[in-house]
């Protein structure tokens, strides 16, 4: 009696096989427009301040605005109250370069760059 062997690539082939099935497979009528679910069209792209690039810029920005307010806190605690401006903290090697999404507004406060990425 002979024993068939069993390939290590079969389980791989299977799943290869089972994820372009499952990705071709489309529920929706082929007259319908919309789009499957998680997919942006091409000819109507999504705005950029949605979907998993508008979460990732939203953090992004959350993420530097985080960095900036601890490097003007940090640089008022060493200077005492004084105005800070990016370039300062720059100089003082408080962050490695200025921000492109946010500047530093009256009284120290943070402020989003007018037509820069963390408008909105």
């Amino acid at each position: 009696m002979k024993i068939a062997r069993f390939s290590p690539f079969t389980p791989l082939a299977f799943a290869l096989v089972v994820a372009i099935s499952a990705c071709s497979s489309d529920s929706a009528s082929p007259t319908s427009s919309a789009p499957a679910a998680g997919f942006a069209t091409t000819d109507a792209p999504r705005p950029p301040s949605t979907g998993v690039f508008g979460e990732a810029k939203s953090a992004a920005c959350t993420t530097d605005q985080q960095i900036l307010g601890t490097a003007i806190e940090a640089y008022i605690a060493f200077n005492g109250d004084v105005e800070v401006t990016e370039a300062k903290l720059v100089a003082e090697q408080y962050i490695r370069e200025e921000f492109v999404g946010l500047d530093i507004g009256p009284g120290n406060s943070i402020v989003a760059t007018p037509g820069g990425p963390c408008v909105g």
